[in-house]
C-alpha cells in the first residue's frame, strides 16, 4: 500500500519478560493478523533470542550448505 498509508506502533514496556510482535493487514483479500512472542537474548536482553537464533542457523548453513534429509 506505500509508505503513505502504512501505520506503525511502537509500545515499550519495561514490565513484560517477552518481545511481542504484531503485524494486522486488511483489503480486498479479507484479513491478516499474524503475532509472534519471544523471550530476549538471555546473554543481551535487548536483542531478540529467536533473532539470534535464525543468525546462527544461517551461519551454519553457509558453512555448511548441504543438507541431506530434514
Amino acid at each position: 500500500i506505500g509508505l503513505d498509508r502504512t501505520k506503525v506502533k511502537v509500545v515499550a514496556d519495561p514490565v513484560i519478560r517477552f518481545n511481542s510482535h504484531k503485524i494486522l493487514a486488511h483489503g480486498k483479500f479479507g484479513r491478516l493478523r499474524a503475532e509472534v512472542e519471544n523471550l530476549p537474548n538471555p546473554k543481551n536482553p535487548s536483542t531478540s533470542y529467536l533473532a539470534s537464533l535464525s543468525a546462527i542457523a544461517l551461519l551454519k548453513k553457509i558453512v555448511n550448505p548441504l543438507q541431506i534429509g530434514i
